[in-house]
């Protein structure tokens, strides 16, 4: 994989998408709780014209939510034609992954450009595709 990746935090761990996935990052803000919404959605923001449900990664890994925090950031990003936000606790910046091709499921370990170890790189596509995948 060559294209450079977005590293962001979640539980004090290191993930990843590439960045053509994400169509911006932006300070987190006041979520609107959703009636009957999935587990793992948090409720929703209004960005621009549309509103984007807040998926909680905390949640969708099966970890405890918690309060916002002014460090956390959304990271919007395009699925199935609609536009989601993913909580995420940080956002460390864009690196290049020294690997072949995104993983199909989300438990790859790959190395950054910058040396660190990344412990997850992720898909759009097993991120948040039904019946998505919990990480540790």
């Amino acid at each position: 994989m060559d294209e450079p990746v977005l590293v962001f935090l979640v539980a004090g761990r290191r993930h990843a998408l590439p960045v053509g996935d994400v169509e911006r990052v932006v300070p987190a803000a006041e979520v609107t709780p959703l009636p009957d919404a999935p587990p793992d959605v948090r409720g929703a923001v209004k960005v621009g014209s549309e509103v984007a449900p807040v998926v909680d990664l905390r949640r969708r890994f099966g970890l405890p939510s918690r309060e916002l925090e002014l460090s956390d950031r959304f990271l919007l990003v395009r699925f199935q034609g609609a536009l989601r936000a993913l909580l995420v606790e940080a956002v460390e910046g864009v690196s290049s992954p020294r690997c072949r091709a995104v993983p199909e499921t989300p438990d790859a370990r790959v190395t950054l450009g910058d040396g660190a170890e990344l412990t997850l790189l992720h898909s759009l596509a097993s991120l948040l595709a039904p019946g998505g995948t919990e990480a540790p």
